[in-house]
């Protein structure tokens, strides 16, 4: 099976690096990481299939760029990331936008994205949505 394309959009150097290491160890995909809501919509194209995507960046927001994505490429799935601790109008306003699942940094984080990106690439599983 053909393995996703998976961009990292964190602002956070080293947590980028966290997840970008786990996506490889466990061979999830291909990855590729920016820094910035603007340098990853400068290089975001129809071919990337997952995003995982941080709800608070430097100066644009996720859900900001969670609707530019969706203009660009419907299909793609977009995960958000975030340190809300499941604030109910974060998670809501990120579904109503288009995300496909919600993602809380905290400890089980990465022992959760192994699971999320499985699922969000399993075609069988297109029309569910994730909160964890």
């Amino acid at each position: 099976m053909k393995k996703p394309k998976i961009c990292i959009v964190e602002d956070d150097l080293f947590y980028a690096n966290i997840l970008k290491n786990e996506i490889l160890k466990n061979n999830l995909g291909k990855v590729e990481s920016f820094n910035s809501g603007e340098s990853f919509l400068e290089n975001m194209n129809i071919n990337t299939d997952i995003v995982l995507l941080d709800y608070n960046l430097g100066s644009m927001f996720g859900m900001e760029i969670l609707k530019k994505i969706k203009l660009i490429n419907s299909e793609a799935k977009v995960i958000m990331i975030s340190g809300h601790n499941n604030e109910s109008s974060v998670v809501v306003r990120s579904f109503k936008n288009g995300a496909y699942a919600y993602l809380e940094k905290d400890k089980s984080t990465l022992k959760n994205l192994k699971t999320l990106i499985d699922i969000s690439y399993s075609k069988e599983k297109d029309n569910l949505r994730y909160l964890i």
